[in-house]
């Protein structure tokens, strides 16, 4: 979850930056292993010129887009997944 806690503090920088492209999208460093499957689960935020939200990805190169959504957002949600697990296996 911090890779989606570095995307989501990035996004206010980021929607203040001018850009070559009117499409860009925002990463985190630990997402980003080209050669290596490490993540089963990566994402990304995205701009669009007329749409913009959450990008994920499960170890494949097709990726779901989230309109709307923040990665914060998707943090929040696998915590309490996990959270969920974790009692039911105690």
């Amino acid at each position: 979850m911090r890779a989606l806690d570095e995307i989501e503090s990035s996004i206010a920088w980021a929607e203040n930056q001018q850009w070559d492209s009117p499409k860009h999208s925002l990463g985190a460093a630990e997402f980003w292993h080209p050669d290596q499957r490490i993540h089963t689960l990566s994402a990304v935020y995205y701009v669009w010129p007329d749409s913009k939200g959450l990008a994920v990805s499960a170890g494949t190169e097709e990726s779901y887009t989230l309109p709307g959504y923040h990665p914060a957002e998707l943090a929040k949600l696998l915590g309490k997944a996990i959270d969920a697990f974790l009692a039911r296996t105690a």
